[in-house]
């Protein structure tokens, strides 16, 4: 069966597979819509295309992105986690790629002495490392815990998103040519999340 297309409110192109067992639910729509609102107007050309992955389809897990293409791929198992069901970190994160890519943030971040270290040696779980990494969890935790407004435990490093070390985190970011002067922006982030009991 061909892939379907669905184009967001936002203006995303999403493609998809609507067999019964690979198809995206509703409630995964809904945080899709509600996690691309969160990207700034100006980066949201950027990505040419979503890919909504079946089973058995790479990645297995978490998401990739193809800079060339211009694309996002999110796995099939990605839509599931626990962890993107408010949004969707994942594709907060490969956006960050992308935005990154285009305006080579980590190269402008090395240069900023050393916040700019500091930023770029964040913590970061996944099985992709290296400095680019930082900058696409800054960007994802940014646009969750200032833009959103919601607490944000980031897993990796958590002091790195509290208080003023994450107030110098977003200012590096938001200095960067990825934010031209509209960074005005506060950089002050949401509250913690309240540990479990």
């Amino acid at each position: 069966m061909p892939l379907q297309e669905r184009t967001l409110e936002t203006g995303i192109l999403c493609t998809y597979h609507d067999e019964p067992a690979d198809a995206p639910l509703e409630e995964h729509w809904t945080v899709l819509e509600q996690t691309t609102a969160l990207i700034p107007a100006e980066h949201r050309p950027l990505v040419a295309r979503v890919e909504l992955r079946g089973h058995g389809e790479f990645p297995a897990r978490g998401g990739g992105s193809d800079r060339e293409a211009r694309v996002i791929r999110l796995s099939h198992a990605s839509l599931r986690e626990s962890y993107n069901r408010r949004q969707n970190v994942t594709l907060l994160h490969e956006w960050g790629h992308h935005v990154d890519w285009h305006y080579d943030v980590t190269g402008w971040v090395a240069g900023q002495g050393e916040n700019g270290r500091t930023l770029l040696q964040t913590g970061h779980t996944g099985a992709t490392q290296g400095p680019e990494e930082r900058i696409a969890d800054c960007y994802m935790v940014y646009l969750i815990q200032v833009v959103a407004d919601r607490p944000y435990e980031h897993r990796a490093d958590p002091e790195a998103y509290r208080g003023s070390a994450a107030r110098m985190r977003f200012g590096l970011l938001l200095g960067s040519p990825a934010f031209p002067p509209m960074a005005e922006v506060a950089a002050e982030p949401a509250p913690a999340a309240a540990a479990a009991p």
